[in-house]
């Protein structure tokens, strides 16, 4: 039987984050779940039903670097493997504070993963990319560029041999979240995040390095992006404009 794993979910909370924390739970093989978040009150306001004895809130801010080297210290003590979920996040609208977002999405998640490098033995570094890193948006093409940007980067360390130091991208289709606005169509267009959940811990067990939730969809736009960029862009700006 695998040894008690410990998870990080840096950015914990979200609709995300909170289902990652429920198929953890149900697994029952968990040493503990540390959610990392700037404020307490939404760390509260979406776990206080939960026992303490499971997870653990971690004040961080992850564009404070002292703060990623202070956390990845602090479970050092679990003397277990630890899988972290690089899960922050933030969703502009147009070009409205680019660099922030860029600092968040993806600059940090470098910083994270060359501190426990450094650092740590033995680790699962899990990041949640999109599968709008092959294109741009609407409006929040900044977005996805932060998101292609993190596939650029960690796609070539993913799909080499890791050893114990293993790096994961998840790449889901649109999911129900705050950053998605709620309308019909989305709603019958987009994933639960249950469902992107459950995929992608079965797929990290099984030890995927690039997971797309589902996979049609991602070949799809891969092959429409191939064929003629255009149509492409006068679907998504049909379907998908908010």
């Amino acid at each position: 039987m695998a040894s008690r794993e410990v998870i990080v979910l840096v950015g914990g909370t979200s609709s995300l984050a909170k289902a990652l924390v429920d198929r953890y739970l149900a697994k029952k093989n968990i040493a503990r779940i540390i959610i990392t978040a700037r404020s307490k009150e939404k760390f509260d306001s979406l776990y206080s039903s939960y026992s303490s004895e499971d997870i653990e809130f971690y004040e961080l801010d992850v564009l404070n670097l002292i703060d990623i080297e202070k956390l990845v210290s602090s479970v050092k003590k679990y003397e277990r493997k630890v899988v972290f979920h690089y899960l922050a996040a933030v969703k502009h609208i147009g070009s409205r504070d680019v660099e922030n977002l860029f600092k968040v999405n993806f600059l940090s998640s470098v910083y994270f993963y060359d501190i426990l490098l450094k650092t740590m033995d033995s680790f699962d570094f899990i990041l949640i990319g999109s599968q709008g890193d092959i294109h741009g948006a609407y409006n929040t093409s900044s977005y996805n560029a932060s998101k292609a940007a993190i596939s650029n980067y960690f796609e070539p360390i993913a799909l080499r041999n890791q050893g114990k130091q293993k790096v994961c991208i998840i790449k889901p289709w649109l999911f129900q979240s705050k950053m998605i606005k709620s309308s019909r169509l989305i709603n019958a267009m987009t994933c639960s995040p249950e469902y992107i959940a459950k995929v992608a811990i079965n797929k990290i067990q099984q030890g995927k390095s690039l997971i797309y939730i589902p996979v049609f969809t991602y070949k799809l736009i891969e092959l429409l992006s191939f064929i003629n960029k255009k149509l492409l862009y006068a679907i998504l700006f049909k379907f998908l404009k908010q």
